[in-house]
């Protein structure tokens, strides 16, 4: 009775074997193969006679058997509970010498005298692996994407330095010289061509402006002020820019004023100017006859704010239907031709979107071909009390701020010719060096009170000059960067070699001297 017994929990357990997924392997003691299932032929390609009585080190490559016999023994002999059932990561061999990953768990499932009995579970882990490396490939891949785009980023924010650079250099002294002359004695068209000039200077740094507010944009770092300002003054400031253009192109500029709208209000003049500018120089750029007419009006107010509507109108070319939804994007034309007969970059209407919406505004569009454009934003403003003092435009120099030496450190010419009639003007002693390695052979022998550091020169630039003067010297005299790379990166570099503060060129004497006053005060 017991022998039909045994038979019969034999054969299920026989059964059961043979449904299971993976192969099985009876080991005996001897560490002989016992038993194998159907799946274990499938695996490996012996039949069950060719594997039974074999050492299962037969099922493996050699260079695993050894490893694979003696853990297997130690098992057998003093079997670990933390081991029944982890599996081991290894290669199998199938008859025909191919081999393929397996995972093994060796269970006891019988223990005596003689050893244990130990059957193992064989997976076939082939597509796991595989899944694994497609996983490891492309997490590898997406870090390389990552790599590529942080190195395109940088190769980007350069470029936009170095643009910076080569077009704020001859900037500075055009503009720079421009302003010299226009404190001279003039006659009055000679004041009027020099007027020119300065608008035409103004007009390309707009253009730099709105590439790297583009940039400061996409990395999320654009800021805006909140300033008090005279809305009337200000836009009788932007119109007066554009009377030389307005006239040679024989229009008509209309201005139409709410004086509903607040005296003073609280914002950024400057992101208003540009928006303007942009905005003015498009409507002068595509209209040939006709008017250019400016609205300003009071849309609503409350206690504490006031919404007013822009409106730039232009009796020009007009932009096709089919091109209005695309006028605000970067780089974008309403035509191929326009870039062409008219020139510009297609990146001013991104610009004054991005500036307009990012300070909470609205901003759309109105046109029709050969009858004319209107551009409509709206701006929300604070309200203020605070009367504001008209900013002189003549420099007024500090009485406390007297016999100041300056090193000047700046490798152009015409920019050294510039500083010293600056510096004359700021009534400041100064010496020159051309580059950063004799700014600092210089400051070994002199003393100074501050450093206007030109950050590109060669032999030694700006960045290196000013970390060997804080590192190496260990001084702290004031240096003030003369900078024409206005990116974030190269702030952000100012900063962490122990620049006090910057001015970007072209140089404003007003807020350099000011800077200069505030850091010496200090």
């Amino acid at each position: 009775m017991e022998t039909t017994e045994r038979n019969k929990s034999e054969e299920k357990y026989k059964r059961v074997l043979e449904l299971a997924p993976d192969g099985i392997v009876v080991i005996g003691s001897d560490r002989k193969i016992q038993i194998v299932n159907v799946q274990t032929e499938k695996l490996f390609g012996f039949t069950r006679d060719e594997m039974i009585g074999k050492e299962v080190g037969m099922l493996m490559p050699d260079r695993f058997r050894h490893d694979h016999t003696e853990h297997e023994r130690k098992f057998i002999e003093k079997p670990k509970p933390r081991e029944m059932g982890i599996g081991k990561e290894l290669f199998g061999k199938r008859k025909d010498g191919s081999e393929f990953p397996i995972e093994i768990s060796l269970s006891p499932i019988q223990s005596g005298e003689e050893g244990t009995i130990v059957l193992a579970t064989i997976r076939d882990i082939t597509e796991r692996k595989k899944i694994a490396k497609e996983l490891i490939e492309a997490k590898s891949k997406a870090e390389n994407a990552a790599e590529i785009a942080e190195s395109a980023l940088k190769s980007k924010q350069q470029f936009l330095a170095n643009m910076s650079h080569e077009i704020r250099t001859p900037m500075t002294a055009i503009i720079g010289f421009t302003k010299v002359l226009m404190k001279t004695d003039l006659s009055s068209k000679q004041k009027e061509y020099l007027q020119a000039i300065k608008t035409s200077g103004d007009a390309l740094l707009v253009l730099i402006n709105d590439i790297l507010d583009l940039e400061k944009v996409d990395a999320g770092k654009i800021t805006f002020e909140k300033v008090p300002f005279k809305m009337d003054l200000f836009l009788s400031n932007m119109f007066h820019l554009f009377e030389i253009k307005i006239q040679e192109k024989n229009l008509e500029l209309v201005k139409e004023y709410d004086s509903k709208i607040p005296a003073v209000l609280v914002g950024d003049s400057i992101r208003l100017q540009q928006i303007f500018l942009n905005l003015m120089s498009n409507a002068l750029k595509f209209t040939t006859k006709g008017k250019i007419t400016v609205n300003v009006r009071l849309l609503n107010e409350n206690n504490e704010n006031a919404t007013i509507e822009f409106s730039v109108t232009d009796t020009g070319i007009g932009i096709a239907e089919d091109n209005i939804e695309n006028i605000f994007e970067s780089f974008q034309q309403a035509t191929s031709s326009t870039s062409r007969i008219f020139g510009g970059t297609g990146l001013g209407l991104a610009i004054v979107k991005q500036l307009v919406e990012k300070q909470g505004g609205t901003i759309g569009i109105k046109s029709k071909i050969n009858e004319g454009s209107t551009f409509i934003f709206t701006l929300s403003f604070q309200k203020t009390q605070s009367e504001i003092e008209l900013e002189s435009k003549e420099l007024v120099l500090d009485n406390e701020i007297k016999d100041i030496k300056v090193l000047a450190v700046e490798d152009i010419k015409l920019n050294q010719l510039l500083i010293k009639v600056i510096l004359d003007e700021f009534k400041f002693k100064y010496d020159i060096a051309d580059n950063g390695k004799i700014a600092i052979e210089k400051l070994q022998t002199n003393l100074y009170d501050i450093i206007l550091m030109d950050l590109q020169m060669p032999i030694m630039d700006g960045f290196e000059a000013t970390e060997h003067i804080r590192k190496k010297m260990n001084s702290k005299i004031p240096i003030i960067a003369l900078t024409a790379d206005v990116t974030t990166m190269d702030l952000a570099k100012c900063n962490a070699i122990g620049m006090n503060d910057y001015t970007a060129k072209p140089i404003d004497e007003n807020i350099l001297y000011k800077k200069i006053v505030d850091i010496l005060k200090s």
